[in-house]
């Protein structure tokens, strides 16, 4: 046989491979058909291997399928929503909802109840809520957050390099941050990467030299370091003492000021209220504007930075909340530190512009539409008539005003601290770090918490006394019952060292404020003192460097009564159930991807102090006609929803796919199905009848969040530390009433 020339014979083998690959394609298209997917306009479908097609709802609500009305059985019986009384999430007795359920419930009340059907140790909402409290939370065109988005607990912080430590911290208003990343990554000559360890490198491209224009951008920042943007100084409202200012020019939607701490106040003690009457008549905020609505019944909030050191006003404010506050601990877990419950766990709360506002401009911050009427002030404050009057130079206040961002949040070098205050620039021996206006506590039994609870041995309600997180952030003297609550930007952060302290405390000597004599200052005139007038400061006790965390000495009994309790702790907790309980910390949860449904949970149970909670609007749902014809809601987003006072339970009853278009079908893009529940201190119109059943369906994953039962949250364990921080020789010795 004649041998082919050599193209025929590059030919065929060419045919030959061109056949083998034919083959070898239609085989992997065979053995992967189960993963194409059809997409058409309004519903997917998918092909299994099996043959069988697997429907996906589209973005049109399907109608709620068979095993959802069955669900919904268990939830709604004869038009009611089932309650029973319990502590834990084991219930022991049923009881139909009455209307006796919806009142107020007072120190004495037996109306304590928990929704069965979610095991949650909550109580039905209560009449209207008061309206005299700050109430910041205004519609603003901010975007709502992205769950798939949010960062985590570890990725909460950004983290700066120093000489000697690196410390994270929440907050560098000094640099401009935002604007100088967005400078760095277009000029394309250094950019930020956080590695393992959190820490922030700056790695330079290229030869490592920087032009002229990126050196002048190094200098212009090293310049605004050094440069103090917020003052406090003489407010342009008469009749107001001090305000806060900028130096600076602060756009539409960018953050005012450092983030604040929040500390959550529950049911306090009745019988000594009045010794709080000016804390809660002129700075508290209720517990639902921060995310603190699950901490007890009935909830008050401080805010001892920007939000109760700012002025507020009516309609020419600049200021408002953006949505609501973080909330983790810190990694101050109750398992492995005497701290746990000793630090709030709510921080991050911000403040944005709601307009351009100029360079030397009061900031002005919403207190909601009722505060001024309810205290009976309406036309008796005399203000400029538009914001530009409200303006003190730069100049003036540099001369004239106290620096109030010194200090910016990071990671504590305490283990035992979690959080703590740091330098945002070289402080001089003897100048002021931070000033702390104090408001006056007038007896410190007004810090005590009563709650009611059932025994779940008895099935009895008992009530127990507890001393309120807030008594670890005020100043006092043993020998004194008044306690003073300091409030100013980062200030509440400063931790103890009996070491190596580099800030001590003294009254201020600042010529921007009238200084009052403490010393001549008796007790029976600091009880006719109607608003709070009194300040200290803290004052460097040796140069401080940049990033240097500030540390103050307690007080040597504040150091006694750690000792004992790290003592106690030591003996307790490997005996104390709680320590072992099946609880759960929420940011732990919060980036679960998927919700269970409540017959999934009843397989795979949630820990026992959480439950899901739903962003939603009842009045807005009503409102908007949002009502399909078969009875069911469409959950809407809107401009405030995502604000934590919508932040209400919920029962989660089926999950299914949304609308995704050509994307792939990823487990973010669930949809799902609630039933939404009242809660305390939720207004009348947006209180869901008794006996109804109010079903929402397409309420999106960011919607959903976890929250802790009531009373669950550390800062409610028994045995959580409790002290005051020593002012000793400080202390006027008028106020010693006590000896």
């Amino acid at each position: 046989m004649a041998v082919p020339p050599p193209m025929i014979l590059f030919i065929g083998i060419l045919a030959v491979l061109g056949a083998c690959c034919t083959v070898l394609l239609l085989l992997l298209v065979h053995h992967h058909e189960g993963c194409v997917v059809l997409v058409r306009r309004g519903i997917s479908t998918m092909t299994g291997s099996g043959g069988t097609e697997k429907k996906i709802a589209g973005h049109t609500p399907a109608p709620l399928p068979r095993r959802v009305v069955e669900r919904l059985r268990l939830v709604v019986v004869d038009s009611s929503i089932t309650t029973t009384s319990s502590s834990s999430s084991t219930s022991t007795s049923s009881t139909t909802h009455h209307e006796e359920d919806d009142k107020m419930m007072d120190t004495n009340s037996s109306n304590k109840t928990i929704f069965e059907n979610v095991g949650m140790n909550l109580v039905r909402s209560t009449t209207d809520a008061p309206t005299h409290l700050p109430a910041a939370a205004v519609a603003h065109d901010f975007p709502p957050p992205q769950q798939e988005e949010s960062p985590t607990a570890a990725d909460t912080v950004t983290t700066i390099a120093s000489s000697s430590t690196t410390i994270p911290t929440t907050y560098d208003m000094m640099i401009g941050e935002q604007q100088q990343q967005q400078q760095e990554e277009t000029s394309g000559i250094m950019f930020h990467t956080i590695d393992e360890n959190s820490t922030l490198l700056r790695q330079e491209i290229g030869s490592g030299v920087h032009p002229p224009r990126h050196r002048q951008q190094q200098q212009e920042k090293e310049e605004e370091m050094t440069l103090c943007h917020f003052y406090l100084a003489k407010s342009k409202i008469p009749d107001s003492g001090l305000g806060i200012f900028t130096t600076r020019d602060i756009s539409k939607g960018s953050i005012v000021g450092p983030p604040d701490i929040v500390i959550q106040v529950p049911d306090l003690n009745p019988y000594h209220a009045d010794a709080l009457r000016v804390l809660l008549f002129d700075y508290a905020w209720q517990g639902e504007e921060t995310g603190g609505q699950y901490e007890g019944q009935r909830v008050y909030s401080f805010i001892p930075g920007f939000g109760m050191l700012a002025n507020g006003h009516r309609h020419m404010y600049n200021a408002a909340q953006h949505y609501g506050s973080r909330i983790d601990n810190a990694g101050i877990t109750r398992d492995k530190f005497p701290g746990a419950g000793s630090s709030s766990h709510y921080h991050e709360f911000e403040f944005r512009a709601t307009s351009d506002v100029v360079a030397g401009s009061e900031i002005l911050i919403d207190y909601g539409p009722n505060w001024f009427d309810e205290r009976e002030i309406k036309g008796k404050i005399k203000t400029p008539e538009n914001l530009s009057r409200l303006v003190h130079s730069v100049d003036w206040l540099r001369k004239n005003g106290i620096c109030l961002d010194n200090l910016m949040v990071g990671k504590s070098s305490n283990p035992q601290a979690g959080r703590g205050a740091f330098s945002t620039r070289a402080i001089a021996k003897g100048e002021v770090v931070a000033p702390a206006p104090v408001v006056q506590i007038m007896h410190r039994k007004s810090l005590e918490m009563i709650r009611i609870k059932q025994d779940p041995r008895t099935g009895k309600e008992v009530s127990e006394t507890l001393q309120s997180i807030l008594l670890n952030y005020c100043f006092g003297h043993k020998n004194s019952s008044i306690l003073l609550f300091p409030y100013a930007p980062i200030v509440n952060y400063i931790n103890h060292s009996k070491k190596e302290p580099n800030v001590k405390l003294r009254w201020s000597q600042s010529p921007h404020h009238d200084v009052i004599d403490v010393n001549a200052l008796k007790l029976s005139d600091l009880k006719l003192m109607k608003h709070a007038g009194l300040m200290l400061e803290f004052v460097a006790t040796r140069d401080i460097q940049p990033r240097e965390e500030i540390l103050l000495d307690y007080g040597q009994a504040w150091q006694d009564a750690w000792d004992s309790h790290v003592e106690r702790w030591r003996l307790s907790s490997s005996s104390h159930d709680h320590y072992h309980d099946n609880i759960a910390y929420i940011q732990d949860l919060d980036n679960d991807i998927v919700i269970r449904t409540k017959e999934e949970q009843q397989r795979s149970p949630y820990p026992d102090d959480i439950f899901t909670s739903c962003y939603y609007s009842y009045a807005d749902g009503m409102r908007r006609g949002t009502k399909r014809s078969d009875g069911i809601f469409v959950w809407a987003h809107s401009r405030s929803i995502f604000y934590d006072k919508n932040l209400r339970p919920c029962i989660v009853l089926d999950r299914y796919h949304s609308d995704v278009g050509y994307q792939s079908l990823m487990e973010k893009d669930y949809l799902y199905t609630v039933v939404i529940l009242n809660r305390f201190g939720l207004r009348t119109d947006e209180r869901i009848p008794r006996g109804q059943a109010h079903i929402v369906t397409s309420v999106p994953r960011n919607a959903i969040r976890f929250s802790n039962k009531i009373y669950t949250s550390d800062q409610h364990l028994r045995e959580a530390f409790r002290h005051e921080i020593n002012l000793d020789e400080l202390f006027p010795p008028n106020w010693l009433d006590l000896l």
